[in-house]
């Protein structure tokens, strides 16, 4: 009797420890980060999404306006991580993010960098490699060779500031870094850059084909989809962005790659960078996209899929910054009007 009377009284004080353990987390929330998956399984610093091309006829005929151009485009990228509350509000004023509170909270996000010169030949062909290896139609059905890679030149004299040069500017973060450029002060020593802001990435390769575009910030496999349309007429200036890829999840049951076995992720798009990364992710941790993890394309565009995923019919869902910051916003401030 003894005996069943302690067990009872240890059960009882088990009850408020019990009581008091972490509940499962519920709401959305970032399960992956792609970026620090990536680096997991292959070198490094090589998930390099975005980067800024240039024409190579301009380049080749304006080494001064070029060199100037990147030392100012450094410091505007150096604003931007620097200052991010100030750089939030001349994002939203290009019109690149329609908001500044969203565009400062994305930004630590962003893996907004300047990189440039063997640095950047060797962050991108790496990438180059492993896009290839998982579908070649990634960038372009080939892989780009050297002359992809702009070589700054020496001695390259004094820019000619009344020359203008067209720049095109994706919105999103391709083209966050670029903002303090497009509302810097105008002096004597300023480029006469004229700035065009455009929301889908499809609207730029006919302009630098057709020479209405000099320099553009873009996606790093749109750069070498265009290297290889235009014959080698392009150059990767810098790169401008690492990594922006995170898996959101309603609920609390991935928290690594494994945990995606049996799951059914959302996907913005077949054919996609998005789509290839996670996919070179997933099996090179030894799961079999179409098997073990299923991807769905309903939602064929990040816009798609991240109102889809405010709206609560997406558990599980593959996006980039700042997407990921506009939605998770959204839905905590959803949440705290219900309460």
């Amino acid at each position: 009797m003894k005996k069943i009377i302690c067990i009872i009284l240890t059960l009882l004080m088990l009850v408020p420890f019990a009581a008091c353990a972490p509940a499962e987390e519920e709401g959305l929330r970032t399960a992956l980060d792609l970026t620090a998956e990536w680096d997991k399984v292959t070198t490094p610093g090589s998930l390099v999404q975005g980067c800024v091309i240039v024409r190579k006829e301009f380049a080749d005929a304006h080494p001064a306006e070029v060199a100037k151009f990147l030392s100012d485009y450094k410091a505007s990228i150096e604003l931007v991580n620097n200052s991010p509350a100030d750089a939030a509000k001349l994002i939203a004023a290009a019109g690149i993010i329609p908001k500044a509170a969203l565009a400062e909270k994305a930004i630590p996000n962003c893996n907004i960098e300047y990189i440039d010169g063997s640095e950047m030949k060797s962050a991108l062909s790496k990438f180059y490699e492993t896009l290839y290896a998982v579908n070649p139609a990634a960038i372009g059905g080939a892989i780009p060779n050297d002359g992809i890679y702009y070589t700054a030149k020496e001695n390259a004299g004094t820019p000619d500031t009344s020359l203008e040069i067209n720049v095109t500017v994706l919105s999103g973060t391709t083209g966050m870094g670029m903002a303090p450029m497009i509302a810097g002060d105008k002096n004597e020593s300023s480029l006469n850059c004229k700035f065009t802001v455009v929301s889908e990435a499809t609207a730029i390769p006919a302009a630098i084909i057709g020479g209405t575009t000099d320099i553009a910030a873009v996606p790093t496999n749109l750069a070498s989809t265009l290297y290889k349309k235009t014959n080698g007429g392009v150059y990767v200036l810098a790169l401008n962005t690492r990594g922006v890829l995170y898996l959101l999840e309603d609920g609390n049951t991935v928290n690594s790659v494994a945990d995606l076995k049996g799951k059914t992720v959302y996907v913005p798009g077949a054919g996609t960078n998005p789509e290839y990364i996670l996919k070179y992710i997933i099996e090179e941790n030894g799961l079999k996209v179409g098997e073990d993890v299923i991807f769905d394309y309903t939602y064929g565009t990040p816009d798609a899929l991240a109102t889809a995923v405010q709206s609560g019919l997406v558990k599980l869902a593959l996006l980039p910054e700042p997407k990921v910051t506009v939605v998770k916003t959204a839905v905590a401030a959803a949440a705290a009007t219900t309460k």
